[in-house]
């Protein structure tokens, strides 16, 4: 324990090295809560609308000349009427090899039958039309592609670089409990200190 603190004395008498620690400290945070919040959004939040929004991962590379897997991109619900050819859309899959399936794909045609609207779509990179969707099977529009959420999502993608994440958060948690027990026990002797001069 006197070696991390006489580390610890050394970096806060060194104000370079002390505000680069913060520095780092901070920009590593951030990494982390970013990280976490693509993992949080990959697992727990796809599918569910929130004002009207929804956040999904695009998990093929269907639209690869637009989206990359792992990429994160905000659908916004609309109505039938304006939606039109070149948008992309999520939808619910019903047919073939799609059933079940949420699919990000681009309208290529659209038509009316009396109120309901019908739409063929297709992957940009497929070479094959998907079976024809109706309205009630879109989730909304393609809004937003997330920049920052998108790189770590491919980063997430990856298995080695998904690992790694939980190793480091499960290195800075084990830091901050030393780190905690550490000021503990040094407040403990600090006050052992500050009675034996009151004794004395």
């Amino acid at each position: 324990m006197r070696k991390l603190k006489e580390i610890k004395d050394k970096l806060d008498n060194n104000k370079a090295l002390y505000i680069s620690w913060k520095v780092v400290k901070i920009i590593f945070s951030i990494f982390l809560f970013i990280a976490l919040c693509v993992v949080l959004i990959q697992k727990f939040f796809n599918n569910k609308a929130i004002m009207g929004y929804r956040v999904f991962s695009v998990a093929s590379e269907s639209m690869k000349e637009e989206y990359s897997i792992g990429d994160i991109i905000v659908i916004k619900e609309v109505p039938a009427s304006e939606l039109k050819v070149g948008d992309n859309v999520t939808y619910l899959g019903k047919k073939g090899n799609l059933n079940d399936l949420i699919i990000t794909h681009k309208i290529l045609s659209i038509r009316k039958d009396n109120d309901d609207y019908y739409y063929i779509t297709k992957g940009t990179s497929n070479e094959y039309e998907d079976p024809e969707i109706s309205y009630s099977q879109i989730y909304g529009k393609v809004f937003y592609k997330t920049v920052v959420f998108s790189y770590f999502g491919r980063l997430m993608s990856n298995n080695y670089s998904y690992y790694t994440l939980f190793t480091i958060v499960g290195l800075y948690a084990s830091y901050q409990i030393v780190k905690i027990k550490f000021e503990d026990e040094e407040d403990e002797d600090e006050q052992e200190q500050e009675e034996t001069k009151d004794n004395s």
